[in-house]
């Protein structure tokens, strides 16, 4: 504690002797003003950006002053009070070393007042103790005697070419000081709790934003299970919607989701330190509490209709969702196990709605969320920005006294150990075709429909299936060659052959294909069928390697290279992009927190990651027999019929063998019921 103390007495005195009182209180009316306007520019640019753009324009023409920039922002100037009388008294008042008291607790009783009667070292301050409270407790004060602070410093501040007695200073290495940048900080792992934190150290925001995961098997396991928790959420949501309403009007934002078939995923953004625990217990007492206000709500008839009324609709309009988005949704309802498709969850709510009272469904919702509250719940959770490692001690302990933890007889199982793990589709899958043989397989297409009946247009999106993206040699391979044929795609696709106007290339390595990494050629044409820009994009990929990727010189090579680090490259713009990719990384179960770093430093490794090795790389994943690839294609109303066989597994009738591979089906879960079908292990 003397070394706390000297530099304490350090700060004082530089502040004492400072020129001039008044600069200090110019740096401090500056600074709470720019602090006020950053919270709430910040808070309001993410929730309606046009509106506060619109606004700022608006106020500029039309006033002289800096005042435009508060009434744009609907903020009242704040009133800077700074009395440097008053400053220069308190300061004067705390350089007084009788003024400071120091309390310790002590579990030795050999101790007695000599242990406790120290020089402090940096200004000779004699510090007297006197013990206070049976053995334990120590007081010590400063000897009346001890003149105040008259120190000249040579330096206004403390660097590492200081040389204060007993200050040990440590130098942080570059790479030291990157990972304090990027990783944030595991500051509770049990088997069932586990928590991470990171401090906000690059954008110098008053914010906090919170993310919680409560995992519970039971929640997904089944689409009425599904149903269930969105109905739970909703009704959450519901009931406090007049907190809810107050919270975003100040500039907050809340929002409650199932999280990627794992379990609730809470979060909190823009809000500060000091409402952070109201605003958490307030939260977490409508989600846990829902079935009181159930109870209580004399129009729970209406409320239940209106809220599946409301269910029905948000998931009938992705029926209507741009062909190229229902294609995504067919890719994971293929290979997601579980997963629910829009129609599937419409189905369910349909027969609620048929077939059950207001008072059968009120029961069994009731009973679903007892039982999950009964099971347990596992919590994973992330506090980013403006806090304490100690203020999130306090936050988890709150949280673990509102919802109940799951117990494990075996403890020593780590937190990830315990998670109910989802699988995704492989697609070598070995099938009987046409009842003549079984030979393994590994190119596929699904042929399904276009929901929107007044969209005319067609879409195939060409998947090429590789590992999980752990594998971050691989990863950072499947980015290059995204980034080599992006453009190459369009010129002839788009350009070219004129197929449709969308023709893109991109990869796919997040979540939202359970971190398996995808290579996905995407046409949507308005006046071809999606077979014939299925049979022209198998073209494109030959064509690429042979006029592309075969005659690519070393700089060219180069340039794309330094094209995909730009664009894995974050950069973000606030703390909220940097939340989201923390909590991206946390809710796969991967903690890829240097991903970046990671796949720049293969990237640029010269050994794996050459021009002849990406040849290789691309006959062996996209070329060749044992290639996995998935077609998509959806068909609009006014294009070809499919084919007769719905529903059965048929190779396709083609001349050309690459063509001739693939072997369609129709039905989204076909291949995962087939006896042969193998799954990754994802999260």
């Amino acid at each position: 504690y003397t070394q706390i103390i000297g530099v304490f007495y350090e700060y004082m005195a530089l502040l004492l002797q400072s020129s001039s009182l008044s600069e200090i209180a110019l740096f401090y009316r500056q600074q709470q003003c720019m602090q006020q306007l950053r919270f709430k520019f910040y808070s309001l640019i993410q929730q309606r950006p046009y509106d506060i753009v619109s606004a700022i324009a608006r106020r500029m023409q039309s006033r002289d002053t800096p005042d435009w920039l508060y009434t744009a922002l609907n903020v009242i100037p704040p009133r800077c009070v700074y009395d440097a009388e008053l400053m220069q008294r308190l300061l004067q008042f705390m350089s007084q070393p009788e003024h400071v008291v120091i309390y310790k607790l002590s579990s030795n009783t050999g101790d007695d007042a000599s242990s406790y009667a120290r020089m402090e070292p940096f200004f000779g301050i004699e510090f007297n103790a006197t013990r206070i409270s049976g053995d334990t407790l120590w007081q010590s004060s400063a000897s009346s005697s001890t003149a105040p602070l008259r120190v000249s410093l040579n330096n206004s501040f403390i660097d590492a070419q200081c040389n204060l007695s007993g200050v040990q200073l440590i130098q942080l290495s570059e790479a030291q000081k990157q990972s304090f940048l990027v990783v944030p900080m595991l500051v509770t792992d049990t088997s069932n709790v586990r928590v991470w934190y990171k401090p906000d150290v690059a954008f110098s925001s008053p914010e906090v934003n919170v993310n919680l995961l409560l995992i519970s098997p039971l929640l997904y396991s089944e689409v009425s299970h599904a149903t269930w928790t969105e109905l739970w959420l909703r009704l959450v949501a519901y009931y406090a919607s007049q907190w809810y309403a107050f919270a975003e009007h100040a500039g907050y934002a809340f929002k409650l989701s199932p999280a990627q078939a794992q379990g609730i995923q809470v979060e909190i953004s823009g809000v500060n330190r000091q409402y952070l625990q109201a605003f958490m217990r307030q939260m977490l007492h409508y989600l846990m509490q829902v079935s009181d206000y159930i109870l209580r709500d004399a129009e729970i008839a209406q409320t239940i209709a209106t809220q599946l009324s409301a269910m029905y609709d948000a998931h009938a309009q992705y029926e209507y969702d741009w062909v190229w988005h229902q294609s995504s949704y067919k890719l994971y309802d293929i290979t997601q196990r579980p997963y629910y498709s829009h129609r599937s969850l419409l189905d369910t709510i349909a027969q609620l709605q048929r077939r059950y009272s207001i008072a059968e469904i009120v029961q069994n919702l009731n009973t679903f969320i007892a039982d999950i509250q009964a099971n347990g719940l596992q919590l994973e959770a992330l506090f980013h920005g403006n806090l304490y490692a100690a203020d999130v001690e306090l936050f988890v302990t709150e949280i673990e006294q509102q919802i109940n933890i799951r117990s494990d007889d075996d403890d020593d199982n780590d937190f990830v150990s315990n998670i109910e793990q989802r699988r995704h589709l492989n697609l070598e899958i070995a099938a009987a075709v046409n009842d003549s043989s079984t030979r393994m397989h590994h190119k596929w297409i699904y042929r399904g429909w276009n929901g929107n009946t007044d969209d005319i247009n067609d879409v195939t999106a060409f998947n090429v299936q590789f590992s999980s993206n752990a594998d971050h040699l691989q990863t950072s391979q499947v980015l290059l060659l995204a980034q080599m044929m992006q453009n190459e795609a369009f010129n002839v696709l788009r350009t070219q052959e004129a197929l449709g106007y969308v023709a893109s290339a991109f990869s796919r390595t997040d979540q939202r294909t359970n971190d398996i990494n995808y290579l996905e050629i995407l046409v949507v044409s308005g006046h071809y069928p999606a077979q014939y820009l299925h049979e022209r994009i198998v073209n494109f990929t030959h064509y690429f390697y042979d006029a592309f990727l075969s005659s690519m010189q070393q700089s060219s090579f180069e340039s794309y290279i330094n094209a995909t680090i730009s664009a894995i490259d974050p950069n973000y713009l606030s703390l909220s992009e940097e939340t989201d990719f923390l909590w991206q990384q946390i809710t796969n179960h991967q903690y890829f927190f240097n991903r970046t770093q990671e796949l720049k430093h293969w990237l640029l490794s010269k050994e794996e990651v050459t021009l002849s090795g990406m040849k290789q790389f691309y006959m062996q994943h996209v070329l060749s027999e044992q290639s996995k690839c998935l077609s998509v294609q959806l068909y609009s109303n006014r294009s070809m019929e499919l084919q007769s066989d719905v529903g059965k597994l048929s190779t396709s009738h083609d001349d050309d063998d690459d063509i001739a591979n693939f072997v369609a089906f129709n039905d989204t879960k076909e291949l995962q019921l087939l006896s042969t079908a193998s799954f990754f292990n994802v999260y």
